[in-house]
């Protein structure tokens, strides 16, 4: 079926608004920039060393991969009729899981090939786990799921093996836990914990549900943490704070807060370059993708379109 270029740019916008609006599980943070924020002004080009890095990231018809500099552009997925997104990578850089926000069958989490050849739905309705934000364990074999059981009160973590069976909840039964992150050395998981109405703080886990720690608290909320390679630093998106909205960096003990740059949705490998999403105030251009040092050099607006959004780094 053909639509209207009209009518992508209307949903596009309508969906991503609906995903960056604020911190909520159903909804992906992103965060406005701030007046007079720099990266709007940047010319889309991928620094050097990163041309040939390839990027998965979503636009409004579908799941995309190119390399940083725009070329070898390739559609991978299109789930019709749905958006999907919040794509994480395997290891290997074989499979995505990839992220559906539907009232329909197609909710939930599933797999993909990077090639496009082989689709499961892993978690939602039909299936033992409702899913939502996923993320890869470091050896492959396992992921975790932001998901709810039929009888529980809010959503938590479940840790499954790679083919999308035994899950296992590692979070408390009255506690709700979005956006997991699994760490480089495979012992942790860094995720956001919810308090209603609107508290949001990201904590870390053991993978056995064990040690669980606060690592933010108030002012701000914060959301969707993201692993240095090395497993000393964690990125994350945080908002409520005035001017410092945007991409914050702590270590990962939570120590040593600082305000990186304007923007949402983090991610931290596999080099020593973070890419993150713009949701922009104009919606003519519904969403940009950057990319940034950790000490704050280097920022740059990657040349892969203007509905371009939620990326992350394929090896």
């Amino acid at each position: 079926m053909k639509r209207s270029e009209g009518l992508v740019c209307v949903a596009f916008v309508v969906a991503l608004a609906a995903a960056c609006s604020n911190g909520g599980e159903g909804q992906a943070t992103s965060t406005q920039p701030a007046v007079g924020d720099e990266t709007s002004e940047l010319t889309a080009r991928a620094p050097e060393e990163l041309a040939g890095q390839r990027v998965v990231f979503t636009r409004a018809d579908g799941t995309y991969v190119a390399r940083a500099d725009g070329s070898a552009l390739r559609k991978v997925l299109d789930l019709e009729g749905v958006f999907e997104f919040q794509a994480d990578v395997s290891p290997d850089g074989a499979r995505l899981l990839l992220r559906v926000d539907d009232e329909g069958r197609k909710q939930g989490t599933w797999v993909v090939t990077v090639d496009g050849s082989r689709l499961t739905h892993v978690a939602g309705p039909g299936r033992p786990v409702a899913g939502g934000a996923a993320d890869w364990a470091p050896d492959g074999r396992r992921f975790v799921l932001a998901g709810k059981r039929e009888g529980d009160r809010f959503l938590g973590l479940y840790v499954f093996d790679g083919t999308g069976s035994k899950p296992r909840r590692i979070t408390p039964d009255e506690w709700e836990a979005q956006y997991p992150a699994w760490s480089p050395d495979g012992r942790r998981i860094a995720f956001t914990h919810v308090v209603p109405p609107n508290a949001f703080d990201i904590w870390v886990v053991n993978v056995d549900g064990s040690g669980l720690r606060q690592l933010t608290g108030e002012p701000g909320s914060d959301n969707y943490p993201g692993w240095s390679p090395d497993g000393s630093a964690i990125v994350y998106s945080s908002d409520d704070r005035s001017e410092r909205n945007g991409l914050w960096l702590m270590r990962a003990d939570g120590s040593d807060q600082r305000y990186l740059a304007a923007g949402g949705e983090p991610q931290w490998e596999p080099g020593y370059w973070i890419v993150f999403d713009r949701a922009l105030q104009d919606p003519r251009q519904p969403g940009q993708v950057c990319v940034v040092r950790p000490d704050g050099s280097g920022l740059a607006r990657l040349p892969l379109g203007r509905e371009a959004a939620f990326p992350n780094w394929l090896p």
